[in-house]
């Protein structure tokens, strides 16, 4: 009777094993569509504020407001596309062309030393080894990873668009999970979810915009070439924190290289002074009455999104945070410990202290 019972206990915990295993693999294969998802609500969100920020000041209709918007944007994109997209395609075209350069340049410098000798020496082997072993696996990965980003873009801004029409049918089938008794604070949570990720959003974009024109006229000042790429560069790149304004200064850095030291120091100045102005200026004016997000935990849930789903993973992994952020707020601190007194917004985390 024992043996029975320890086989049948036995039998049981292998089967929430197996069953705990199929769920993480699932979960890892499906996640890559949930990011996609959340791309796609980000993008909803972004026209979702536009169109309420043109409700709020024009007498037409919401759903003229939504049409307006996407109308309004593509115009002015298109508008700024047209009179920079020469200047821009030309600057691009010669950066591409002096990157190569410009890393001959860094190797050059580095293997004036003992240390960056061997380091180079060492990039070197292994650049060639993988050359020997793996050119066409590398080409065919290239062209399938440039359509499959393609696909991805094409899939976020198709779905992105289908959600920003028609929100409600997501939202009420979201809200219909929820057990009756608790469907009314749901769509509380919902709203306060779109309010804060719509808050968030405007101001990382606005944001964007002042670090690409700071690093422009910074770069402008010392005199380096391609600095509308660059500053372009820059301000995409600031939609990442930790990392992409790292990727921005190397880049610049390397450009810089090319024609001297003190070059390469103002270069790495400017990168760094317009960092400094946007994480103790920017970010607290712009964000003080939006959503403050702990910079450690942050980058953890960067290097974690990075390591497991790549570039589309670390980009997305700050909104992510902020998602569960607000979740863990308004789900578990006010609701299961009743705790009204935590605040994500910083002035109102000051006001409560």
């Amino acid at each position: 009777m024992r043996r029975q019972q320890f086989t049948e206990r036995v039998l049981i915990v292998a089967a929430i094993g197996s069953l705990v295993i199929l769920l993480l693999l699932f979960t890892g294969h499906i996640f890559s569509v949930i990011l996609i998802v959340i791309a796609a609500v980000l993008v909803a969100v972004f026209f979702d504020s536009m169109a309420r920020w043109l409700d709020h000041r024009l007498p037409i209709s919401k759903g003229w407001c939504k049409l307006l918007a996407v109308v309004g944007f593509l115009v002015v994109v298109g508008s700024i596309s047209w009179a920079l997209l020469p200047y821009v395609t030309g600057q691009a075209q010669e950066l591409q062309q002096q990157l190569p350069q410009s890393v001959e340049q860094v190797k050059k410098q580095l293997q004036q030393t003992t240390l960056g000798s061997q380091l180079v020496q060492y990039a070197e082997q292994q650049d060639v080894r993988e050359r020997l072993t793996s050119n066409s696996k590398k080409f065919f990965s290239t062209v399938f990873g440039v359509f499959g980003v393609l696909a991805d873009v094409y899939i976020i801004l198709f779905m992105g668009f289908l959600i920003y029409a028609a929100p409600q049918p997501y939202l009420s089938g979201i809200i219909h999970l929820v057990p009756k008794s608790g469907r009314s604070r749901a769509e509380t949570v919902l709203a306060t979810l779109g309010q804060t990720l719509r808050s968030w959003l405007s101001g990382k974009l606005l944001s964007m915009l002042i670090v690409a024109v700071l690093t422009w006229g910074g770069l402008q000042i010392i005199g380096l070439p391609f600095a509308v790429v660059l500053a372009i560069l820059a301000g995409l790149l600031a939609f990442v924190p930790n990392f992409g304004p790292l990727i921005a200064l190397i880049t610049g850095v390397l450009i810089a290289a090319t024609i001297s030291m003190q070059t390469v120091l103002l270069t790495a100045a400017v990168y760094v002074g317009v960092q400094i102005i946007e994480s103790n200026l920017l970010t607290p004016l712009i964000q003080r009455h939006k959503l403050s997000l702990p910079m450690a935990m942050v980058l953890f849930a960067q290097l974690v999104m990075g390591v497991f789903r790549g570039a589309l993973g670390l980009i997305l992994a700050t909104p992510i945070f902020a998602i569960v952020m607000i979740l863990v707020k308004t789900l578990y601190v006010e609701d299961a410990l009743d705790d009204h007194s935590f605040q994500l917004e910083p002035e109102k985390q000051l006001d409560s202290q």
